[in-house]
């Protein structure tokens, strides 16, 4: 079972680097934007706009955000799934291993939690856009991981669930 589960992850995986090279531009930036340097740094300036504001849950729920990307990490180190052999995962400046893609969860956890915030917060006309923004934006993050060539199928899959996990736990407990 477990040999063709991985059979079945690195076919669909072929699949989606297979996607036309004119999209490889988009995919670099959605890529970028699931950096986990550049999501530690929107949440940090969130946290300082929500001190700021006076929205302790807010700043909560970012706080819970950097513990998550921690919990992610330690994840990736105690698994330790190699990555694709891929010229693009060659070349990763800080090359960990692939399970579970700390950018898809990144990307799920914190644009999860700016989509429920735009719900919650923009006037009417503007929530549905920015909300199916950040949805889209999750969805593009993980296939860009798949589409360059530094996860697997299943790597981007267990981010999303392990970031939604960890999303569906800071809205129950702090709910801002």
């Amino acid at each position: 079972m477990k040999y063709a589960l991985v059979r079945l992850d690195r076919k669909l995986t072929g699949l989606l680097q297979d996607w036309p090279p004119f999209l490889r531009p988009l995919m670099l930036l959605a890529s970028f934007l699931g950096l986990p340097i550049v999501t530690a740094a929107i949440v940090t300036i969130g946290l300082w706009v929500s001190f700021g504001l006076g929205n302790e849950s807010v700043a909560l729920a970012l706080l819970l955000c950097f513990v998550a990307m921690g919990v992610n990490l330690v994840l990736k180190l105690t698994l330790q799934r190699a990555r694709p052999e891929t010229l693009y995962a060659s070349s990763i400046r800080f090359n960990t291993y692939s399970f579970p893609s700390g950018h898809s969860f990144s990307a799920f956890m914190l644009y999860g939690l700016c989509a429920y915030l735009a719900s919650e917060y923009f006037v009417a006309a503007w929530a549905p856009v920015l909300t199916w923004g950040f949805v889209g934006l999750i969805i593009l993050v993980g296939l860009s991981r798949i589409y360059l060539g530094a996860h697997y199928l299943l790597d981007v899959f267990g981010g999303w669930v392990l970031g939604g996990f960890f999303l569906w736990l800071i809205l129950v407990v702090v709910r801002p």
